[in-house]
């Protein structure tokens, strides 16, 4: 009798395991049939973007800007199990930080769902205010566009360059040697802090960094004024306000105003 009991009992086990791999095996044919019901809607055209449009740009061709974002939505996540250019999963935050370190000349950029199979890249460029170029105005001279704080960030055309003050002295090497500095953050502050009080006189044109932190400021009526910005540049403008506000020669009679030396002001 006990040996019966004990067949019984071995008979059930085996049963329940038997149950409990069958159960194992249709578990993991549903997931797995899931996942792939999940891949192939993910692949579906009707959910992945077709279509990227960008606002109209000055200094960065539009190719550019969807090349770079198609490059960022070709091709899968892990292995081909999500495609890069699914509208939920695409990459925005690579896709900007790739044209940021790209175009020195994007301020801003926004990307958008216009729906779910387009896009839009909204992207604000600096504003150019100075022309960075090289010793001279020749011919063969190299400008580049510059931003109020003395960010270069694209190469210009002398065609283009009428209203803007020249930036004259680091040597430029090439036509894409742009996103960086005329000067560091603290020099040019005080830079254009002498340029705004100069323009009451005579509006400046050109602006030059010599050796140091000497700077020569070239006025529309000719003078050119020279300052070393290491000084307390506070006490320079007073000086050349007293100087302008006194009875001298007319100012467009003369050739220059150095400022560097001391209390005094030299002028010829």
């Amino acid at each position: 009798m006990p040996s019966r009991v004990s067949v019984s009992r071995s008979g059930k086990r085996r049963r329940a395991m038997k149950r409990q791999i069958l159960f194992a095996i249709l578990l993991a044919i549903l997931i797995l049939g899931i996942l792939a019901l999940i891949i192939y809607g993910l692949h579906r055209p009707e959910v992945r973007i077709q279509k990227v449009d960008t606002t109209e740009l000055t200094f960065i061709k539009n190719d550019q800007v969807l090349n770079i974002a198609k490059e960022n939505m070709s091709g899968s996540y892990l292995w081909f199990v999500m495609p890069r250019d699914n509208f939920i999963f695409y990459p925005k935050n690579k896709i900007k930080s790739d044209l940021l370190n790209t175009f020195p000349s994007i301020q801003s950029i926004d990307i958008s769902r216009v729906d779910i199979h387009s896009l839009l890249i909204s992207i604000k460029e600096k504003t150019p205010q100075y022309l960075w170029c090289e010793d001279s105005l020749s011919d063969k001279s190299e400008c580049f566009y510059t931003d109020h704080n003395g960010f270069v960030f694209s190469p210009v055309s002398l065609l283009d360059s009428k209203a803007y003050v020249y930036l004259f002295g680091r040597e430029i090497e090439s036509k894409e040697n742009t996103g960086y500095l005329f000067a560091d953050s603290q020099l040019f502050n005080k830079i254009i802090k002498v340029k705004d009080i100069l323009n009451n006189t005579s509006p400046v044109v050109s602006i030059a960094h010599m050796d140091n932190q000497d700077i020569s400021f070239k006025l529309k009526n000719g003078i050119d004024v020279y300052v070393d910005m290491s000084k307390d540049v506070d006490e320079t403008i007073n000086r050349l306000n007293v100087f302008f506000a006194g009875e001298h020669k007319p100012i467009n009679q003369l050739e220059y105003i150095d400022a560097r030396f001391g209390p005094k002001l030299f002028f010829k």
